[in-house]
């Protein structure tokens, strides 16, 4: 296609520029100091001629026509259009996308110029075809203008439709325009023009302002201008398309949405000093995703952190009847990705351990991070914000620039504000109205939120102990320690049901909220709940100590008493015998045991040693020879003892007669612990743990 070379009228004059440094060599702030000349307007070329004169300079092509690479490239995209619109038409591909695809695999090696890059893959052939046919533009009928060849060439004048002048100009001008600076398009295109004559770019190759304008405001995108100019948050809140979401499908108390909200209210807290000053408190929810009903909740001065997190959860189960939603829609925040809450512990088997399970959750959804369209339960606190932080005279604005001028009246003077207790209060009046007001919006449908939620489903019900342990999360691994006992944050825990595996690891869960624990094996599957001991003062001094040891003591000599009366029931009171005076025993026959001496030693397991007898009429066991008798007079033990020892097998009688004594001594009972007396010391356990309590509680204040 032939270009129009327009001669100009007037020869444009233009003014030399100072140097500008190099920016390798100057840089932060002397760099901008020496770039200022070359900005200011005085040293900005005068107009060489008139403005119907100038435009026609800028449309007018170079004499010598475009470069030769350009037009072979102009060509072969012109090539690759026609094709693909070929195999569409002949129905060989049913879609652009198969076209492409076709084209790529078949005849890419067709393509000199472009197989390599702008045709190297099926999706880049078909996002550059979708770029070309744009560049090509189309007649008034909407059929593309084949006959714009000059449009598909890239780095210069584009066709009817197209950028007129050096691409570079535009570049430059979009790099200064389309940036949240704002600059204004009129004086990006002067800062453009001061760069393009800098960069020795011919006058005739600079747009003129009209046309700068022209394009913007004809061809330009505002979702992208929006995005450039304004950010992304605004391009995606207005301007790009909007996910719908289709709630119609999900029942009441399926998904729960939970976030933290910094309320926009002043009430006033103890500065420490004696008198008060002026905060806002936070507010943890948890919202059902289809009544918008708010389940659990907690407002608190303090940051949030997993514990009221895991708190407010609490609240809402118990709230909706011990049932926990199955799917839970929560934040980003560090609070929310707690370990063995939203980020599971990674037991040493490779489990992955969470207490949600323990729950009934089987799925956790997490937000889109820095994006409240995706959190619905920001729709929540804007209701909280306009009915009921507004009614307050310590409303904040939730902006600065939407901040009352009375709010800086009650921060300056913070005895005129509400407490947190007056805030609460308020709130929990105001919560159950907020349940019963119809909503019109297309989820509710005009219903309220507490006839929407008490209509649904409940799910399973927990048990007390489910919910217990749903409560504990899987922080660590333990190794079980002697009696049983685990050491967690320099508090000890223990149980009887580990005393079979003391030396082993466990998994340990602890609840924060109540102080509980849990030991797991590895694989999570539950073991039993710990019990915290108290620990006693290395040297016992004042009558509290002395009363924490002497329990200490007493539970320990109640347990001592419980094994040994357990053993003596278990082996029918044999213990002390050696295994060959048991066999000189005929237990068809009565016997008796008795005790005939006793011994202390600071060594051995158990430092005291009582000798036991069974005595059967005039005989008894052992090898104590009677007043009188000569010891070569002594015969091997009776009853057939040596015999029992050497033989291999036993007959039927003898293996039903040790059937039944085996079961005898297997049976087993439980051994009540009464504990301890109501002398030993004049403190029970369970008053004492919670004296203990009392007094942790009062070390950390102090600390602080």
């Amino acid at each position: 296609m032939p270009y129009l070379l327009a001669q100009p009228k007037a020869e444009a004059k233009t003014e030399t520029l100072p140097a500008v440094p190099d920016s390798r060599q100057v840089t932060g702030l002397d760099a901008v100091v020496v770039a200022l000349p070359a900005l200011r307007e005085p040293q900005l070329p005068a107009k060489p001629v008139t403005k119907s004169e100038a435009l026609e300079l800028v449309r007018a092509k170079p004499a010598g026509g475009p470069p030769p690479k350009y037009g072979r490239e102009a060509n072969e995209r012109w090539r690759f259009l026609k094709s693909v619109q070929e195999h569409l038409k002949d129905g060989e591909c049913e879609s652009i996308r198969e076209a492409c695809e076709h084209i790529v695999i078949l005849h890419r090696d067709d393509y000199e110029i472009l197989g390599a890059k702008k045709l190297a893959t099926a999706k880049k052939a078909r996002s550059n075809y979708n770029n070309w046919m744009t560049m090509l533009g189309t007649h008034a009928n909407g059929r593309p203008n084949w006959d714009n060849v000059a449009g598909l060439m890239p780095r210069y004048a584009r066709g009817e439709r197209g950028r007129a002048g050096d691409p570079l100009c535009w570049e430059v001008l979009a790099g200064i325009f389309e940036e949240q600076s704002g600059i204004k398009l009129a004086h990006a295109h002067r800062l453009m023009e001061v760069a393009a004559r800098r960069s020795n770019i011919p006058a005739n190759e600079i747009p003129s302002a009209s046309q700068v304008q022209r394009w913007y405001r004809e061809h330009a995108s505002p979702a992208q201008i929006a995005f450039a100019r304004k950010g992304e948050v605004h391009a995606l809140n207005r301007l790009i398309g909007h996910v719908h979401r289709d709630w119609s499908k999900v029942a009441p108390n399926k998904c729960w949405f939970a976030d933290h909200h910094r309320c926009d209210i002043f009430v006033k807290i103890p500065d420490g000093k004696g008198g008060w000053k002026a905060d806002r408190p936070w507010l943890t929810g948890w919202m059902d995703a289809k009544s918008w009903a708010l389940l659990g909740w907690a407002i608190r001065m303090d940051e949030p952190n997993t514990l009221v997190v895991m708190q407010t959860l609490l609240d809402a189960i118990w709230r909706n009847g011990m049932h926990c939603a199955t799917t839970l829609y929560t934040d980003n925040g560090k609070d929310f990705l707690a370990m063995g809450l939203g980020t599971p512990y990674v037991s040493p088997t490779g489990a992955e351990l969470t207490c949600l399970p323990d729950l009934g959750v089987t799925r956790v959804i997490r937000s889109k991070p820095y994006n409240g369209r995706a959190k619905p339960i920001e729709r929540l606190f804007g209701i909280f914000c306009e009915h009921f932080a507004k009614v307050w005279p310590s409303y904040t604005g939730n902006t600065p620039s939407a901040r009352p001028d009375k709010a800086h009246y009650y921060h300056g003077n913070p005895d005129e504000l509400p407490t947190l207790g007056q805030l609460v209060a308020f709130f929990r009046e105001w919560l159950p109205a907020y349940h019963a007001r119809p909503n019109k919006g297309k989820i509710l449908d005009g219903k309220t939120p507490a006839k929407v939620w008490t209509a649904g489903p409940g799910g399973p019900q927990l048990s007390i102990g489910q919910l217990k342990l749903g409560l504990c999360l899987p922080v660590d691994v333990r190794t079980v320690g002697p009696g049983g006992s685990i050491r967690i944050s320099n508090l000890f825990f223990q149980s009887r049901k580990l005393w079979s595996i003391i030396g082993q690891k466990v998994v340990i869960r602890v609840d924060g909220l109540h102080g509980r624990a849990w030991a797991c094996k590895l694989d999570g599957e539950p073991i039993t709940e710990l019990e915290l001991i108290p620990q006693a003062a290395a040297i016992a001094e004042t009558a509290e100590e002395k009363a924490v040891l002497a329990t200490l003591l007493r539970e320990q000599e109640l347990h001592r008493q419980a094994f040994e009366a357990a053993v003596q029931e278990s082996t029918g009171g044999l213990v002390g015998l050696a295994a060959i005076e048991i066999l000189q025993i005929d237990f068809s026959k009565p016997y008796q045991i008795e005790e005939v001496g006793r011994v202390r030693s600071v060594k051995g397991p158990g430092h005291t040693f009582v000798r036991k007898i069974a005595r059967q009429g005039e005989t008894h066991t052992g090898f104590a020879l009677p007043k009188g008798q000569d010891a070569d007079a002594v015969q091997a033990p009776g009853n057939g003892v040596a015999e029992r020892l050497q033989k291999p097998r036993i007959d039927e009688a003898e293996a039903r007669e040790l059937a039944e004594y085996r079961e005898k001594l297997n049976r087993s009972r439980q051994v009540k612990d009464d504990g301890p007396a109501e002398d030993g010391g004049g403190m029970s356990l369970a008053s004492f743990q919670a004296a203990l309590h009392r007094a942790r509680k009062q070390e950390g204040d102090d600390d602080e």
